[in-house]
């Protein structure tokens, strides 16, 4: 059996029996439990203190504020690199990048257009094993794991997809000409439906890309469902629809205007969930692709993005779901390679094990857990540490 098949079937199992490598975990009462859903927001280049629950005071995010009151703030969240290709490929299959090939692209730090690998689609995502367990599943956003139709979302799992197919900055405007961008298209389900020709279509791609994600809950409201949200913003070039721009407070209007829409894209999604009477049984987590670039807030850790420092993989990350996740809870530990237990813990090898693996412990929500631990290389939890998130 090869490795897609093996997880594929042990996802299956879990959801059926509620094991987890090999440790019983305790699966909620009754059988009509309903799976949780799950989503993902990952925001591209924001630093560690641009929002409030991090410290930022020159930006407003009262909806990420409320986020981590009624949730847990990870202060050591890592991700697996500084750029933006390799922490996508590892967010979605778990592997390290180099393991996948995606630790840069063909000629550069990441993917181009046009570049001639991207995630191969024998690897197994997160997509393709909640899909095989029932889940619907939709990707909204900054893609940038290859633009090949091979290598799109559709071919990885994902049943809808709207977005971009790299970064927001390899288009014809770019000021290296010997690049010789193609025009940016806007991409539904494979098919080219639009462009992005200027600042003003830019500006737009925050609220288009929330209002699908909003569109998709509702159309799977009776779940389960995956929706995975990469926004463009904060990538440069940077631009802003004028209404976020004239209340900025920030010195950088542009920069503060896009993390504030970047809070207002968060409220609509736990409006949704609540509106519709699913936020208790829903997982919310907020990440960044990799530390802040020009303009952003990586204090009070050193470099930012393309840096190995810690402002380059450490990120700003909460976690939300009313019935599970303790309200203003804080989780300040990290785990590293050499902090192993013995036989007592479950080791993954990536931090989107939460999220990505997840039908491998999806039953077992029930247990009480003291210790959660992230960061890029494994996701680790005592038998006394389980859970409450899912």
């Amino acid at each position: 059996m090869n490795r897609r098949s093996f997880l594929n079937t042990a996802g299956a199992a879990a959801l059926t029996f509620g094991v987890s490598g090999g440790i019983p975990m305790m699966a909620e009462r009754g059988s009509n439990r309903k799976r949780p859903n799950f989503v993902v927001i990952f925001i591209d280049d924001m630093g560690y203190g641009d929002i409030e629950p991090f410290g930022s005071k020159v930006n407003n995010t009262p909806h990420l504020n409320r986020m981590a009151q009624q949730g847990v703030k990870m202060t050591s969240f890592y991700v697996a690199s500084a750029v933006c290709t390799p922490s996508r490929a590892a967010l979605l299959t778990g592997c390290y990048p180099k393991r996948v090939g995606l630790a840069k692209g063909s000629a550069h730090a990441v993917l181009f257009p046009g570049d001639k690998h991207g995630l191969n689609p024998s690897e197994t995502t997160m997509a393709e094993v909640l899909k095989s367990s029932g889940y619907a599943t939709g990707c909204f956003g900054k893609w940038h794991l290859g633009d090949q139709p091979k290598f799109l979302p559709n071919n990885h799992g994902f049943d809808y997809y709207f977005g971009i197919p790299y970064s927001n900055d390899m288009w014809p405007l770019h000021g290296n000409k010997d690049w010789n961008f193609p025009p940016l298209p806007l991409i539904r389900n494979g098919t080219v439906v639009g462009k992005v020709e200027d600042g003003e279509a830019q500006a737009l791609l925050c609220r288009q890309f929330t209002d699908e994600a909003v569109e998709f809950i509702r159309e799977n409201r009776d779940g389960p469902f995956f929706a995975y949200l990469p926004h463009v913003f904060l990538h440069h070039p940077r631009f802003a629809r004028k209404a976020f721009v004239e209340k900025a407070k920030n010195p950088d209007k542009v920069t503060g205007a896009q993390i504030e829409e970047v809070d207002w894209s968060v409220g609509q999604i736990l409006r949704t969930l609540r509106d519709l009477g699913i936020d208790d049984n829903t997982l919310v987590l907020f990440a960044s692709d990799n530390g802040g670039a020009r303009g952003c807030v990586n204090a009070p850790l050193r470099g930012g993005k393309g840096s190995t420092w810690e402002g380059g993989l450490r990120e700003p990350t909460l976690a939300w779901r009313p019935s599970r996740v303790p309200a203003g809870s804080v989780c300040n530990e990290s785990d590293e390679s050499s902090m192993f237990a013995g036989s007592r813990e479950v080791y993954y090898d990536g931090y989107h094990r939460l999220l990505g693996r997840l039908s491998e412990i999806v039953c077992a929500t029930q247990a009480t857990f003291k210790r959660l631990t992230i960061n890029t290389h494994r996701l680790q939890y005592s038998r006394y540490a389980a859970c409450n998130l899912l």
